[in-house]
């Protein structure tokens, strides 16, 4: 007879889910429903009969048992009475309602003799639960699956690749838009999922600080502890010694909270991270207290990621210091790194060839031929004719180069040449006239003084006027959602007021001064269809932040940097951007903002095309036309001529520099093939139902039951 089907009160039963409970007793039966007391642990279950992981518990003659009170008895008899079992001894009768909680159950070897056995589906559920626990743990893509987000095969490649390594130490260089925190995120999941990183710490510019920890919470369901100033000043007041690190594993800091709190410094030498990551490591000066602080800390870590849009940083000393701080060791002198640097140019070229399938120069094979010595396949190669390497011998040359020569495995890189899927870029020149505005040309002079840094003090912003603000009104009408940026908080607030006396109050305000949570808030609500039509943002939307959801950016002032035009752009303009990116530049005829706007519009193409060699041909002509825009009354022929020789110089430098692009580091951040692979995986384990009927089934063994409320 099944025990499930003549449950009463006062019955002992077990929980052979959570033995250590003791022995429970029936205090209720109803509608399907069980409810055991477990005096031992003072607590109260609730099971489903059917399929529940609980026992009935029936002694047999010969067991040595204990009463409530402690008395120790050897079972004689055993009888049932209304469900209920008692046992005699010693010509006295005790119902089991009266048995010590603590009564040890039967062991195997008793359980064995008394043909005692669990049913056999839950052997198989067990079984089942061992073969898919081994098989998420085999599993290429553990750890990738689940995130929200989109399968971009770049960033997949080179999560996969890096997470490959035991402990990596990498700089992730994604030109702007292609998504490098994303990859940053996939490794630190991977590599916590698979036990090797238990101990993380993020640093980012303060601004960023949220955002992080946002993207870990909402894509992967990672909780980090956010260590910032408002934090570290209260727990300061309460214990002067307190430790941040002590207690937790995956921490995010800024910039400049080891700057104001110095004992964080120290504190954060004494942990044992696994892995370090810094972001926007652009920002980090190398002639600096806080460069020495970050040397010894991530020389102290197996692991490390350096983020950056921009590895070209401005010169080449400042390159290698990023790199003496992934791999000291290799990168210790700069006179051999820049040696390194000009023979990789001879090695790029190798490396061409052999991508491109040409026949090998005799000069290239006395290369290979000294470099791989017994393991040249001198069969395989043959200079100056149509024998070229089969496409083995080439996958074994290309990785000993990117081995051996320029950046290595050290540095992934993707460009927008290489990889598709970016929005077109429409530039709208919005050329305006002053107007009846008598001072107009006199405070744009100063606002450009101090936009290019020809004047300390900041002047004092007056829009309510101006032909900016009317256009920008205009525009108001025309389009749903804009972005609208410009240099610093004093001209947000300014443009905020302007609005409002205009009568327009359907916009937000994102700035600095905006404490970090407020800031997130800003940017939710902006993102909602039903949210603000505009974001005024100061220069600190332009690094990190993702405003792919709108498609139209205002730039109210242009910054005089390339790279800084090119990362407000890339607010927008970022892979996975399903509209156009609209931009739309407004300035007065005749200012100095004109000047500027023109020669880096025709001259260097700056807003419409993404390239790396703005900044060369930036910094030839720069200064020349700094100073044609600030004298005023420039001669628009002699403009054009610059600007025709800054197009020239430009197509030379774009030229050039495609062909001494760096071909190995290309290689190392991208492979189709291998990144197709993954997402297939990917999807294939997400198609697997396997995992889904199995966790349903292990619900069901104890007592929980689920019910579907989208038939979808």
């Amino acid at each position: 007879m099944n025990d499930k089907n003549n449950i009463v009160a006062g019955q002992r039963w077990l929980s052979t889910a959570e033995p250590e409970l003791g022995l429970g007793i029936v205090s209720k039966v109803h509608q399907g429903k069980i409810n055991l007391q477990f005096s031992l642990s003072n607590l109260t279950r609730q099971y489903t009969i059917i399929r529940a992981p609980i026992k009935r518990i029936r002694f047999k003659p010969g067991d040595l048992l204990t009463t409530q009170k402690g008395e120790s008895f050897v079972v004689e008899e055993l009888k049932e009475v209304n469900g209920l079992f008692y046992y005699k001894y010693n010509n006295n009768q005790l119902c089991e309602t009266e048995l010590a909680d603590t009564i040890p159950v039967n062991n195997p070897i008793e359980r064995l003799e008394t043909l005692d056995f669990d049913p056999e589906w839950t052997f198989e559920l067990r079984y089942q639960t061992l073969l898919m626990r081994e098989h998420m743990h085999k599993s290429g893509v553990r750890g990738f699956c689940g995130g929200r987000i989109d399968l971009i095969p770049h960033q997949l490649y080179i999560a996969d690749t890096v997470a490959a390594r035991y402990v990596p130490r990498v700089m992730l260089s994604d030109q702007v838009g292609l998504g490098k925190t994303i990859e940053a995120l996939l490794i630190i999941k991977k590599l916590i999922v698979t036990s090797r990183a238990k101990r993380i710490l993020i640093i980012v510019p303060e601004y960023l600080v949220l955002q992080w920890f946002g993207e870990l919470y909402h894509r992967f369901n990672l909780t980090f502890s956010v260590i910032d100033e408002h934090y570290c000043r209260e727990e300061e007041r309460k214990d002067p010694d307190f430790d941040p690190f002590d207690e937790r594993q995956l921490c995010i800091c800024s910039y400049s909270v080891f700057t104001t709190f110095s004992r964080l410094r120290a504190l954060s030498l004494e942990k044992a991270w696994d892995m370090v990551v810094i972001d926007e490591v652009h920002n980090l000066h190398q002639a600096s207290e806080e460069y020495d602080f970050f040397k010894t800390l991530t020389g102290l870590t197996p692991g490390l990621m350096l983020l950056t849009a921009i590895p070209e940083f401005p010169n080449l000393e400042d390159f290698f210091a990023r790199l003496h701080l992934i791999d000291p060791v290799f990168y210790d002198k700069y006179e051999r790194f820049f040696w390194e640097v000009d023979r990789y140019k001879w090695v790029a070229g190798l490396a061409e060839t052999l991508r491109k399938n040409k026949p090998l120069q005799s000069d290239h094979i006395d290369f290979l031929r000294e470099k791989l010595s017994a393991n040249f396949p001198e069969k395989n190669i043959a200079a100056g004719d149509d024998s070229k390497p089969d496409k083995g011998t080439r996958k074994k040359i290309l990785d000993y180069l990117i081995d051996q020569h320029g950046m290595g495995r050290l540095l992934f890189r993707n460009n927008r040449k290489t990889i598709s899927g970016f929005p077109k870029r429409i530039v709208h020149l919005e050329t305006l006239d002053q107007g009846a505005d008598n001072t107009l040309a006199e405070r744009l002079v100063t606002e450009f003084e101090f936009d290019v840094k020809e004047r300390e003090t900041q002047p004092d912003y007056i829009f309510v006027k101006d032909p900016r603000i009317s256009w920008l009104l205009s525009l108001l009408k025309k389009e749903k959602k804009i972005l609208l940026i410009c240099a610093s908080k004093e001209k947000v607030l300014a443009l905020a007021d302007a609005l409002k006396i205009n009568g327009f109050k359907d916009f937000l305000c994102f700035h600095e001064d905006i404490e970090f949570l407020k800031r997130d808030q800003q940017v939710t609500l902006f993102y909602q269809p039903e949210g603000p039509q505009l974001l005024l943002s100061s220069e600190i939307g332009s690094e990190g932040r993702n405003f792919q959801f709108c498609s139209n950016l205002v730039l109210f002032d242009v910054p005089f940097d390339p790279s800084l035009i090119e990362q407000r752009i890339g607010r927008l303009d970022r892979i996975g951007q399903q509209n156009p990116v609209n931009i739309f530049i407004p300035f007065i005829k005749e200012s100095p903002q004109a000047v500027m706007i023109q020669w880096f519009y025709r001259g260097l193409n700056i807003f419409k095309e993404f390239y790396d060699g703005h900044n060369q041909s930036f910094s030839m002509y720069s200064s020349f036309v700094k100073n044609m825009a600030l004298k005023g009354n420039y001669n628009q022929e002699e403009l054009d001529n610059i600007i025709n020789e800054t197009k020239k110089e430009y197509t030379k430098i774009k030229k050039k520099n495609e062909k001494a692009r760096d071909i190995l580091v290309e290689l190392n951040s991208f492979d189709e093939i291998k990144a197709k692979e993954i997402i297939d995986d990917i999807h294939r384990e997400d198609n697997n139902n396997d995992f889904e009927n199995n966790i349903i089934d292990l619900l069901e063994y104890y007592g929980f039951y689920l019910e579907s409320i989208d038939n979808k």
